[in-house]
């Protein structure tokens, strides 16, 4: 079993327990599925155009000079 279906059972579990706490209380758990699946959807869309995760500002080369310091930026560039 993977990470990924794990956490879709995991998921799919608390939605479940939701869904029947939310009939004993005598809501109709349709009202709240449309709420909840719209807020995942915010976070996933955010997360997709990569506001919160962005690439590091790296290529990946340390440059240093003759001397051994380290140079801020690549003569390269």
């Amino acid at each position: 079993m993977n990470g990924a279906s794990i956490s879709t059972g995991a998921l799919s579990m608390v939605k479940m327990m939701s869904w029947r706490k939310l009939q004993a209380d005598g809501e109709d758990p349709a009202d709240h599925d449309d709420q909840t699946s719209s807020e995942e959807e915010v976070w996933r869309k955010t997360i997709i155009r990569g506001e919160r995760c962005r690439p590091l500002d790296f290529s990946g080369k340390i440059v240093y000079d003759s001397q051994g310091n380290l140079l801020e930026k690549s003569p390269d560039h």
